[in-house]
């Protein structure tokens, strides 16, 4: 079943944009429109579904999978159907059922970009407090982070580097190191959301952490494994990736602290709530009467 959740598609893409995708995606604005058709037919097959079949919305699967209609609709699917596997992070996809792992400046999106145009979001796992917010929180904040990243066209095209700071992580958090959440993080990441994943740092790496990496690493698709880069505490490896005019003052850069940079980020995602509830509640897998 097909339901449309916005208007047709306008370009916002700047011409060397336009370049890349068309270089990179197999974008092209003469067969743009067909493509997102044919995927749009394509969701009629799947009657027990209800997409959002937007133009923008198609288009940011299409392009993940370089316009490979097959590819992309198999990850629409998906993007669905893992609702069923993970009711409790999918259940209440509302920001402000995440203020708890807000508060704690876990997560930031960086105003500047890497070497390579690529936006960079900064994960700090060893401020997460376990005690306050649930692993489900993080998969959530994961996810509706990527949802609001995925608003930007430039970042559709040139995508996300991650810098994931282990720093303070402790014997607490040993306990969600395990293949289950390992699983349930990688098939969001690499399974369902439409986004150019691209560098992976990971910095400030205790030994607690070589455990429980060698889990996570069992999950990740062989992109991501060549795409990881472990520095350890040597923060200033980064500055090969990334301007030092970019990084916040704990990596060595100018830009401010992480914390500003958190709560700014936490501030956006829950004041763009609304607009995304109100565009994209009600899609998903169809449930049956005895469901109801």
């Amino acid at each position: 079943m097909e339901s449309s959740c916005g208007g047709g598609y306008v370009c916002t893409l700047s011409p060397s944009l336009q370049e890349k995708a068309a270089r990179e995606l197999n974008e092209r604005a003469e067969t743009r429109a067909t493509f997102i058709d044919a995927l749009r037919e394509k969701t009629k097959s799947r009657p027990d579904i209800k997409f959002c079949t937007a133009d923008a919305f198609l288009l940011r699967f299409l392009r993940v999978r370089k316009f490979n209609v097959d590819r992309a609709f198999e990850n629409l699917v998906r993007y669905y159907k893992i609702r069923e596997d993970y009711p409790k992070v999918f259940g209440d996809l509302r920001v402000s059922s995440i203020k708890s792992a807000l508060n704690q400046d876990m997560q930031c999106l960086l105003p500047t970009k890497d070497n390579k145009g690529a936006a960079i979001i900064i994960n700090r796992i060893g401020q997460w407090e376990p005690s306050k917010c649930s692993f489900t929180d993080i998969a959530r904040l994961t996810f509706l982070g990527a949802e609001k990243l995925l608003e930007s066209e430039e970042l559709q095209i040139n995508g996300v580097s991650t810098i994931l700071d282990f720093a303070n992580l402790a014997p607490k958090h040993r306990a969600y190191l395990v293949p289950s959440n390992a699983r349930m993080m990688m098939n969001i990441i690499q399974g369902i959301v439409p986004i150019r994943y691209k560098d992976m740092h990971y910095i400030n790496t205790p030994i607690l952490f070589d455990t429980g990496f060698k889990i996570w690493r069992m999950f990740m698709k062989e992109k991501m494994k060549q795409r990881t880069h472990i520095h350890g505490r040597r923060i200033s490896q980064l500055h090969e990736y990334i301007p030092v005019t970019g990084l916040p003052q704990e990596y060595g850069g100018i830009e401010q602290p992480l914390n500003v940079h958190c709560q700014k980020y936490a501030q956006d995602l829950l004041s763009w709530e609304d607009g995304y509830i109100e565009k994209y509640a009600g899609y998903g897998v169809i449930k049956s009467d005895n469901e109801m």
